[in-house]
This record gives structure tokens, sequence and C-alpha cells, in this order.
């Protein structure tokens, strides 16, 4: 669990040791994830050398990456469209992560965010996005319900940890609109 306190203009988040750690491990694993698919971009397309600007060349086939782009860019884009639109929000995306890692601490302090509405909104959305991530990749059977179902005990330790990244997006959201 994770619990939330604003405090002089700074917002402060309260949890185990062990799940700051766990949370930087899973961000450690985002970014690189999104770095991979980054990698993959190339200016080998009509005009990209003129251009300058790498672009995937196709979907990543990962299911994660594929979903959070379905999910953050318009549906119904068309596939060229959503491709030309995939490295700014990657970028934005791997910017955001990059901040969380840096915020987290190290010694078992708590997180400490400003409070002001632009870091609330990145720190939130950068969670969320790993939240799912986290569901496609390990429990995505959690995607399909607003509670969470009681897992098979073979599964426990996955949903916990899907159930604590739900829990720290939506407190932090209820708490920053409060």
């Amino acid at each position: 669990m994770i619990f939330w306190d604003r405090v002089d203009g700074t917002i402060i988040g309260y949890c185990g040791a062990d799940q700051v750690e766990w949370l930087r491990q899973r961000l450690t694993e985002f970014a690189a994830l999104i770095d991979w698919r980054t990698a993959q971009y190339t200016t080998d397309y009509p005009l990209g050398t003129e251009l300058g600007l790498p672009l995937p060349a196709g979907p990543s086939g990962e299911p994660a990456l594929e979903f959070l782009l379905r999910m953050n860019l318009e549906e119904d884009l068309p596939e060229e469209a959503r491709l030309l639109w995939e490295p700014d929000f990657l970028a934005w995306l791997r910017e955001g992560v990059d901040h969380a890692v840096r915020v987290l601490p190290t010694d078992g302090s708590p997180i400490v965010l400003h409070d002001n509405p632009e870091t609330l909104r990145h720190w939130n959305a950068v969670l969320f996005n790993l939240r799912v991530a986290y569901a496609v990749t390990w429990v995505p059977e959690v995607l399909l319900h607003d509670e969470l179902p009681e897992p098979p005990a073979d599964l426990r330790p996955r949903y916990d940890h899907a159930r604590w990244l739900w829990e720290a997006v939506h407190s932090l959201a209820n708490f920053a609109d409060a």
C-alpha cells in the first residue's frame, strides 16, 4: 500500500523500501523496453534521410507496447499515422520513466514529488502506463475487471504487484484531486 500526504508544496508517498525497490526494477525494465523499441527506428524510408526523422518501420510485435500505443493514441488512426506519432509518445513516456526513477529514494525514505499539476499528471501517467504494461505482460486477465479477481495461488505475487500499482495510480490521482 502507498499513502500520500501534502507538506509545504510537496507530495510525499509512504510505502515500504521493498516496494520502492520493486518499482525501481519495473521502471528500469520499462525503460529498457522503450529503448529496445526506439533502437529499431530508422530513416530508411522515402525522404527519411532528408528529413532525418527516425521512425518505426512497422508495429513492434511486443504486446505491452502495442497495447499502450492503442490506448494512448487515437484508435482510428491509420497504422502509418500511428507509426508517425509513436516516437513522440515513447519519448514522452521515456522522459517520465527517467524522472520517476530519479525521484525514487534509495535509502528507504519517502517518495517526494513537487506539488504541481504537471508533475503529478506526468508521474501518474508513467505509473498508469507501467501498470498496464505489467498487466499485459504478467496478468492480462486483470485488465478485464474493474476489481481484481481472486488469483490462483501460483499467480498471487503477480496479482499483488498489479494491485499495488493500481492502488498507487488511483490513490495519487484521488489525492491530487482533493
